[in-house]
């Protein structure tokens, strides 16, 4: 439709400058037919073999050989027109703006985080500035498209996991860490508040090897801060199977009466705080 109507500017243009030529008389829709079907220059070459005073396009359509001049040097200065226009938005504005959306996105980064039960982690990570997207799931087990069931069955060695994509420009990982250990405790190991079970363990899985300096200074600087060992696992991104839909965005879609609470009224998916 776009398309359409850029061609219908131009024809009206066209249809405006042809008017001014004496005889002529023609409305936007001929112009259109033998323009846009290449009809001008065909009829043009049978009438020039033919060599007659007047150039017929179709009955009802007639000038003469003069003006025809001038309307041909005119449709081509406007071929010239749309080409440029239609060559400005095919070859050159689409292709920049994907190219543009392509960039956004390779300045987008992901990290791993396991915090006991997934619905907690993933609210509390949507509500920091530059994190653009998180989805829960399951990490680094030994099944291939693990149930939530299979999972809670402890056998799988799958992690409840919740996958944070950021733009560093916007928040960097040493800061999205440091909020993720606030909402964790990192000397617990396989729970998290009423949550047990090695599904329930902690962990950063990271996907880029240039991640694992920052994680492990992160950590190195969390382990001066208590005298228990911390239980949270450094790994590598193995496998990561995205949770069933009713997961997803949990906390935003049920209503508060339907989430557990634990004795402190915190609520059991994020269990432990610390004070920021």
């Amino acid at each position: 439709m776009k398309y359409i109507n850029i061609i219908n500017s131009y024809l009206l243009v066209i249809s405006r400058i042809l008017k001014k030529l004496k005889g002529i008389n023609v409305q936007k829709v001929h112009i259109f037919k033998y323009f846009c079907l290449g009809g001008t220059q065909k009829y043009l070459n049978k009438e020039k073999e033919r060599k007659r005073k007047h150039i017929t396009f179709r009955k009802g359509f007639t000038i003469n050989r003069k003006d025809g001049e001038k309307m041909k040097s005119i449709i081509i200065v406007i071929t010239l027109l749309i080409a440029g226009h239609f060559s400005g938005q095919t070859g050159e504005n689409i292709p920049a703006i994907e190219t543009k959306q392509k960039n956004v996105m390779d300045h987008q980064r992901e990290i791993y985080l396991a915090g006991g039960c997934f619905w907690g982690t993933e609210h509390f990570m949507k509500q920091i500035q530059g994190v653009k997207n998180t989805q829960v799931g399951y990490a680094n087990g030994n099944i291939v498209n693990p149930t939530y069931q299979q999972v809670c069955r402890g056998n799988t060695g799958f992690a409840e996991t919740v996958k944070v994509v950021y733009d560093p420009q916007e928040v960097d990982l040493p800061f999205l860490l440091e909020l993720y250990f606030k909402t964790i405790d990192p000397t617990s190991l396989n729970r998290q508040g009423n949550d047990r079970g090695t599904q329930y363990r902690t962990g950063i899985y990271y996907t880029d090897k240039a991640d694992l300096p920052v994680i492990e200074k992160a950590v190195y600087a969390l382990v001066r801060e208590y005298k228990k060992p911390l239980a949270i696992e450094i790994k590598p991104l193995t496998n990561f199977y995205v949770a069933e839909g009713y997961h997803q965005d949990y906390l935003e879609i049920e209503s508060s009466e339907t989430v557990k609470s634990d004795k402190t009224g915190i609520g059991y998916t994020i269990n432990w705080m610390m004070p920021i």
